[in-house]
């Protein structure tokens, strides 16, 4: 228990636990690529790149981004959304 709120838990990642994650990563990168990667076409890249970065801001960030207001907000590169 956290000694100052009863309500939470503290729990320490030993060495082996780290390497558990650790050795599922080349097959988790496999299954990710075949489920997913491997279905988006070379020229649909960068549209991609510019979702995640928008999806990463928003998580990084909650408290900036309003709903919806991340898909009006300019792309890193200075390019309204959606713009070709």
């Amino acid at each position: 228990m956290v000694p100052r709120d009863g309500r939470a838990s503290l729990a320490t990642l030993t060495e082996a636990g780290l390497q558990r994650p650790q050795g599922a990563w080349p097959a988790h990168l496999a299954g990710v690529r075949a489920l997913a990667f491997d279905y988006i076409e070379p020229d649909d890249l960068a549209d991609f790149n510019r979702m995640t970065e928008r999806l990463l801001r928003a998580i990084e960030n909650p408290t900036d981004v309003q709903h919806g207001e991340a898909n009006r907000a300019q792309d890193p590169d200075g390019s309204e959304p959606g713009a070709a």
